[in-house]
C-alpha cells in the first residue's frame, strides 16, 4: 500500500472531502481526491482543542463524548468543505472543516463550550 509522505504539502488546498469517521471532538478521518488519487488522512481540527474522551477523569470524559457526538450530527458521513494546513508532528493534517451549509464545526464546538480557541497547551477540562 502507497502512503502519502509527509513531506508532500496540502497546504493551503480547499478540497471537499467525505468524513468517514470522527475520532473526538477535534480530529476526524476524512477521505478527500488529492492529484487524482482517494487518500484517507486524520484530520485534526485547526485552532481548537475540546475534552478527551479516552482520559481517566470522568468530567473530561464526559464533555469529550458530547463534542464527539455533536462533530458526529454534523458531519460523520458526510461531504465537507476542508480548507488544509500542514501535517503536524503526528502526520495529521491540520484543517478546518465546514459542513455543506457552512458551519465551521470548530466554532459550532466552541459556541457551545465544547471546545477551546488552541493556544498551544492543554487545556484544563475538568476544573
Amino acid at each position: 500500500m502507497c502512503a502519502l509522505s509527509t513531506d508532500y504539502s496540502l497546504e493551503g488546498r480547499s478540497v471537499l472531502g467525505k468524513v468517514v469517521r470522527v475520532i473526538d471532538g477535534d480530529s476526524c478521518k476524512v477521505s478527500i481526491a488529492v492529484d487524482g488519487h482517494a487518500w484517507t488522512f486524520p484530520v485534526r481540527i485547526f485552532d481548537i482543542d475540546s475534552p478527551e474522551v479516552r482520559t481517566s477523569n470522568e468530567k473530561e470524559k464526559a464533555l469529550g463524548l458530547k463534542a464527539k457526538a455533536r462533530v458526529e450530527e454534523l458531519v460523520l458521513g458526510k461531504i465537507v468543505a476542508l480548507k488544509l494546513g500542514k501535517f503536524d508532528k503526528f502526520g495529521r493534517l491540520l484543517g478546518s472543516i465546514e459542513t455543506s451549509d457552512g458551519v465551521n464545526v470548530g466554532d459550532d464546538l466552541i459556541s457551545r463550550g465544547l471546545a477551546v480557541k488552541y493556544g498551544g497547551k492543554r487545556h484544563a477540562w475538568f476544573c
